[in-house]
């Protein structure tokens, strides 16, 4: 197993900390100065719990941009990214017509296997001619 450095364990985890310690201030002060206005609707379920609430407004929603980026191309070992703007707070992204080239470090085709290449497409397809393709497996498998 991987031993993680102690300075990054360290600087991830203050990081992580700071925000919540932030975002538990920011909701501290929101509510006093929501405390004078009367709540009309009693009786109704909250819609997202304390936590959870918190996490989306607080946390998420600043980062979301990093988890769901739109890609315009194959996805090969290099591909285009969407570039996306915000006018709320990343409440909302809208896409621009920019496209950002990237290293595809994220996904289980890192190395480009999945996308057409000049060595081992004509390779494969040959192969598939040859021996034809295959759904075998034992019956433990396939169910």
């Amino acid at each position: 197993m991987i031993a993680i450095p102690y300075l990054t364990a360290l600087t991830t985890y203050f990081s992580y900390g700071l925000l919540f310690a932030f975002g538990q201030f920011r909701d501290f002060f929101r509510k006093l100065i929501d405390w004078s206005k009367a709540n009309t609707l009693q009786g109704y379920a909250p819609i997202c719990l304390g936590l959870e609430d918190f996490y989306i407004r607080r946390l998420y929603l600043r980062i979301q941009d990093c988890f769901g980026r739109p890609i315009s191309s194959a996805p090969d070992a290099w591909f285009d990214v969407v570039e996306r703007y915000s006018n709320d707070n990343n409440k909302t992204l809208k896409r621009t017509t920019k496209v950002s080239r990237c290293l595809n470090l994220g996904s289980y085709n890192y190395l480009g296997f999945a996308a057409a290449d000049e060595y081992c497409t004509p390779r494969v397809i040959e192969t598939l001619k040859k021996y034809s393709p295959s759904t075998c497996s034992s019956r433990v498998d396939g169910g």
